[in-house]
């Protein structure tokens, strides 16, 4: 049992208050749209296992892999996500990321408090923390590694005290190494803190027993071993991150020092938990734990090295800044604990009404369900037209196409690179990028339909190779006349055999979201319109269908008609044009069409309006500057 003294300060009551806005955020960051595109794997993973009764140890789930060795190295989480989902549908994995995202923010705040923190720092460092990480509050087994984390150095500090808490690091790695490929982290903090234990011995601590924890330590890396794939479980987390073709291509895998994660609030959030830390390091060098400096040198080295493991650093960093930072308990006593409580509570109610702020202009979707970027609707069509066999898929929609059609439908491309290795993706990207790549691919691999994304007919990727990925794959699918496009909405393409029924009866000849022009010869305007009516009814929200509708009616000298598809596409760009990163320039667009519709309707003080206000957003748009001095009104 712990000394009087040594008893975390303040209140039962000043705890519930902290608590409750961690509750408050953790549960805005987990209420929120399924947009992970891994869960899709780990569900049709966790699927096959409880079918099959037994581990995958071949790839069964991609056409260009098939056969090749399969490591489900999350096999543990898998299973769960797959039993949650059946008991409680996608809404239960919603619940699911929100109360581990809850536990998270409870047993980081715990540790601030052991460690001597009064609870208004505890509150305020475990919220910062819990900020910082919620941007990776996703239904993904990595929510297992931060609890595990806060878990084994709850459980090192505890053995101090009580040596038989160190035993119960065995079980818990052996848990761990089943949820995750994080699992490796688990020797390497007791190591870490093995080395921490030997400068307290150098330095005289009575109750410093490295040796102990070296004991732990080897016991811990024991029980990575107790898995089902044995070695090969533990060579996998290695060999992905020596790989430098993923290391560069993965953002979350790239250092946030040389990424455009450095232009994020988590970034910031990063900055200033290094900063707090450093400052209550300057202010409390005597009480620093040399096991918490040795453990957070190991995470930071590992957040610096990629940005996913920025929020490791930051939940750990939290308790150790919190407890350096608290002043005397009776100047904590008099600065109440309800400002910070309530600044906690104000960011979960930012975050819940307007969404996770990853920077500016770059809003996590509220809501619960299925992210908009999912492949719902192409896979809907793919159903109903009964479509079957290889399809070729861009690397954001392969998982969700896994999840909803195998084994009518095998994938070219998923995120699941350990199993893809680096050839087989050198290849696809080829495909993305080269018309030799993809003529080259589809030589390669007899292809029976394509699910590509998309970023509309006004993209502009990050960069030009983005821009490509989302560009080439159409336009080759297209010359090489053996697949025909059947179906789109504002995300996603499909493509199915030209001389399938479904060609026949769906195919767009002349249209297209991306890369044919709104402008059509006269002759093409009767088909562009039908084909047009026809993918509004089809997807009545999608963006692109209305805004190619309402250039055909502008085109066929019907304003009213195309004014009618403009109104409708003010209420559904505002999602789609976060997608696209085209927010400014899509209303630019949709403005000056609005204006030349209206003067042609003879509405000029209203098509004066949306022109000025066309080039208020964009004092370069050329059209409404060489159309507004012709108004005459």
């Amino acid at each position: 049992m712990a000394s009087p003294a040594a008893r975390p300060i303040g209140s039962t009551a000043d705890d519930a208050l902290q608590l409750g806005g961690l509750t408050a955020l953790a549960l805005a960051a987990g209420i929120a749209p399924i947009t992970s595109n891994d869960v899709w794997l780990h569900l049709a993973t966790g699927r096959w296992i409880l079918e099959e009764g037994r581990l995958p140890a071949e790839e069964v789930f991609s056409f260009v892999a098939a056969g090749r060795p399969y490591v489900a190295h999350e096999w543990g989480s898998e299973i769960v996500f797959i039993l949650v989902e059946r008991l409680a549908g996608l809404g239960g994995l919603v619940a699911l990321k929100a109360l581990l995202a809850v536990v998270v923010g409870a047993l980081a705040y715990v540790a601030a408090r052991r460690r001597q923190a009064a609870p208004p720092a505890a509150g305020l460092l475990a919220g910062l923390a819990l900020f910082v990480a919620t941007a990776h509050v996703w239904v993904r087994p990595h929510l297992f590694t931060w609890i595990a984390m806060l878990a084994a150095l709850a459980l090192l500090r505890r053995g101090r005290q009580r040596p038989a808490w160190l035993a119960a690091l065995v079980p818990l790695q052996v848990i761990w190494t089943a949820l995750h490929g994080g699992f490796v982290l688990g020797p390497a903090l007791a190591l870490a803190w093995a080395a921490g234990e030997g400068v307290r011995r150098w330095r005289g601590a009575a109750d410093a027993r490295p040796l102990r924890v070296l004991a732990a330590a080897a016991g811990v890396s024991a029980a990575c071993l107790v898995n089902p794939y044995g070695l090969e479980l533990l060579r996998l987390p290695f060999e992905l991150t020596s790989s430098d073709v993923f290391m560069q291509a993965v953002y979350e895998w790239q250092s946030p020092l040389t990424s455009s994660y450095a232009g994020t609030t988590m970034f910031a959030g990063f900055l200033l938990m290094l900063a707090l830390l450093g400052w209550g390091a300057l202010r409390g060098a005597a009480r620093l734990d040399p096991c918490d400096a040795a453990v957070l040198l190991l995470l930071l080295i590992l957040a610096l090295r990629m940005n996913r493991n920025v929020p490791l650093f930051a939940l750990a960093a939290a308790p150790v800044a919190a407890g350096l930072l608290s002043p005397a308990p009776s100047r904590w006593r008099r600065a109440t604990g309800w400002t910070v409580a309530a600044a906690v509570a104000a960011v979960a109610l930012l975050v819940a009404a307007v969404g996770y702020p990853y920077g500016p202009g770059n809003l996590r979707p509220r809501g619960t369900g299925i992210g908009a970027a999912a492949p719902v609707a192409a896979c809907d069509y793919i159903q109903r037209a009964g479509l079957a066999g290889n399809a070729f898929t861009t690397y954001g929609a392969g998982a969700y196409v896994v999840w909803r059609l195998w084994p009518q439908v095998r994938v070219g491309m998923d995120s699941r690179n350990s199993v893809y290795g680096e050839d087989l993706y050198r290849q696809y990207r080829e495909a993305l990028r080269t018309d030799a790549g993809l003529a080259a691919y589809m030589d390669r691999w007899p292809l029976d339909l394509a699910v590509v994304e998309h970023l509309g007919p006004f993209r502009r990727g990050p960069d030009d190779a983005t821009d490509r990925d989302f560009d080439l794959p159409h336009r080759g699918f297209l010359a090489s006349g053996r697949l025909a496009l059947v179906d789109f909405d504002d995300y996603t393409a499909v493509y199915a055999p030209a001389g399938s029924p479904a060609a026949a009866d769906d195919a767009y000849r002349v249209i297209h979201p991306v890369l044919l022009s709104s402008v059509h010869a006269p002759e093409d305007l009767p088909q562009a319109l039908a084909e047009a009516e026809r993918a509004v009814a089809r997807h009545p929200r999608s963006a692109v269908a209305r805004w190619i509708l309402a250039s055909v009616h502008a085109q066929s000298g019907r304003p009213d008609a195309a004014l009618e598809q403009l109104r409708a596409l003010e209420k559904v760009a505002p999602g789609v044009a976060r997608r696209w990163g085209v927010g400014r320039s899509l209303d630019v667009a949709r403005l000056g069409l609005t204006g030349l519709m209206e003067w042609r309707a003879g509405r000029c003080p209203a098509a004066r309006r949306a022109l000025q206000e066309a080039l208020r957003l964009d004092p370069a748009y050329a059209p409404a500057r060489d159309l507004l001095p012709r108004l005459g009104c």
